[in-house]
């Protein structure tokens, strides 16, 4: 309550904190977020996805709880100065009961050219009617059990859109 979970996936190394700024005079802070990687080998070591050695080693994840007031616009980046990523927006959903929600609701985007279609028409219709929140059912990646599918997905929704809109993912088989 009275926040958000925010979960990226970053390529190149970073070294700083993530920047959050509000709407709110005086509110700009940066927040440290927690960092994790992780290797699998895999057992039959084919390779392929996984590397010559049959290994997976993922990008640097970071996790981050975000505090939000209701209907309040945000920015966002990771990284400070001249290392930082690109200002994200978006608007805190209304407190309950206190006016209407905009909402998409999307499931089984998947990673083919039909997904980076949904995605970019998702960005084009958030940047015209400001999407309070869009609602991923689930049947995400199709990763099928290959990390590197997950690392693809993610540079998928971040060219083709998709990390415009502020989402709620629900994980699993909708």
């Amino acid at each position: 309550p009275g926040g958000f979970q925010a979960n990226l996936m970053v390529e190149e190394v970073i070294t700083s904190a993530t920047g959050l700024k509000s709407g709110v005079p005086g509110s700009a802070r940066s927040i440290r977020p927690m960092t994790t990687n992780y290797t699998i080998r895999e057992s039959n070591g084919k390779g392929g996805y996984w590397g010559d050695e049959g290994v997976y080693s993922s990008p640097l994840l970071l996790h981050a709880h975000v505090p939000v007031r209701p209907s309040v616009s945000y920015r966002y980046r990771v990284g400070e100065g001249s290392d930082a990523g690109l200002w994200r927006y978006f608007r805190a959903p209304p407190a309950v009961g206190n006016g209407r929600l905009r909402l998409a609701v999307v499931g089984d985007l998947g990673q083919t050219e039909f997904s980076r279609q949904t995605c970019a028409s998702l960005a084009r219709a958030h940047a015209a009617q400001g999407f309070d929140l869009a609602v991923l059912l689930g049947d995400l990646s199709y990763a099928d059990g290959t990390p590197a599918r997950w690392d693809a997905f993610g540079r998928l929704f971040e060219s083709s859109g998709c990390a415009d809109v502020p989402w709620l993912v629900i994980p699993g088989n909708h």
